[in-house]
């Protein structure tokens, strides 16, 4: 959502926030920052009202702004209120599941607390208490929306930043009026979270064991009841990707290995592997900008190195490929592989094809 700003202002919106008319008003161009969290319903005409006039003085008229300068030459003497800023109220808060009516007029400096509600054409020139419906002008507390105890649970909940999975499921206690029956839903959801995440453990032990033996087939099939309980476990996308690259699922195993990387983006293996799924996949200038990031994680990555060396002899980089080889067999020094792509770096001096080939065929390395 693109909100339009009154020249003075600042935005930052929270997760599924929304302002209705996708404009915040500031009359008096002072600048303010707005913060606005999760899940916060603004209605049209939000107005930010911020420039005081001094009433301790002995007039309120504003003889210190600017435009009033070059006609009063003695406004110089004094010191400006914008640059000390005495004038400022300070950021407006609004906080997680916030309904604003139409036409509210916020003062800078006031918090709107979670789960608060301000009533249509109010005047809020004070901070808002959590869960508490204000309205008037100037607004204040009709009533609490919950008793004391049930605020405190849903401070404690904070069902606004649980993922969108999460709150699908809960969806019918959120709309619900029992705080108590949240609560219970919560545990339960809990107990079931758990005992799937018990399970999906499980299966990767399995799935790793599989990899490990050789058993690609048992190693696919755990590995995709895992991540149907846990899709968000980087460990069991890894794993899947594993046993998709063994057994040739190149695309499926190149998704796999994305997801890895997206959910654990410091994991050296998950780029390493990605770079070898899209190596196989012929897509060799991805996969060495995969390998790449590999070892900036992991400088002795021996997946990432092998699919460097690889790159670099059908780029004809002979140089390059053998310097990564020597360093494979230093960490191995039987390793047939790096032997593998030597002798190709041999044969292509040698014969001087226009291009060289070495592709892998091993397993996937975890």
């Amino acid at each position: 959502m693109s909100i339009i700003l009154d020249p003075g202002l600042t935005l930052e919106m929270g997760r599924r926030s929304y302002v209705n008319g996708e404009r915040i008003f500031n009359p008096t161009g002072l600048r303010a920052k707005i913060s606005i969290a999760n899940f916060s319903s603004i209605a049209p005409n939000l107005t930010i009202i911020g420039w005081d006039h001094f009433t301790h003085r002995i007039t309120t008229y504003p003889f210190l702004n600017p435009s009033n300068r070059s006609l009063y030459p003695a406004i110089a003497e004094l010191e400006d209120p914008v640059t000390l800023g005495i004038m400022k109220r300070g950021e407006v808060v609004i906080g997680n599941d916030v309904w604003i009516g139409q036409d509210v007029k916020l003062f800078q400096g006031v918090t709107i607390g979670d789960g608060a509600v301000i009533g249509a054409c109010s005047l809020v020139n004070k901070s808002v208490e959590p869960y508490t419906i204000v309205a008037g002008i100037p607004a204040r507390p009709i009533r609490k929306r919950f008793s004391d105890d049930e605020i405190a649970i849903l401070q404690r909940l904070r069902w606004w930043d649980w993922p969108d999975e999460r709150i699908n499921d809960l969806m019918t206690a959120l709309n619900g009026t029992s705080v108590a029956e949240l609560e219970k839903a919560v545990e339960e959801d809990a107990r079931k979270r758990a005992a799937k995440e018990a399970a999906a453990k499980e299966l990767l032990a399995q799935a790793n064991e599989a990899l490990a033996e050789g058993r690609n087939a048992a190693a696919l099939e755990a590995s995709q009841e895992a991540i149907k309980l846990s899709p968000d476990s980087g460990e069991i996308a890894l794993a899947l990707g594993s046993a998709e690259l063994n057994c040739g699922q190149y695309e499926a195993a190149i998704a796999s290995f994305r997801r890895a990387t997206r959910l654990m983006p410091q994991r050296a293996s998950a780029h390493a592997n990605l770079a070898l799924a899209l190596e196989h996949n012929g897509k060799t200038r991805e996969a060495f900008q995969c390998a790449t990031m590999a070892l900036a994680y992991e400088r002795g990555n021996i997946v990432a190195m092998k699919v460097r060396a690889r790159c670099h002899l059908i780029l004809r980089q002979f140089e390059t490929a053998e310097e990564f080889c020597r360093k494979i067999l230093a960490l191995r020094p039987d390793d047939a592989d790096a032997e593998t792509i030597l002798h190709g770096i041999v044969n292509n001096r040698a014969t001087r094809l226009p291009n060289a080939t070495c592709a892998w065929t091993g397993p996937a390395l975890v």
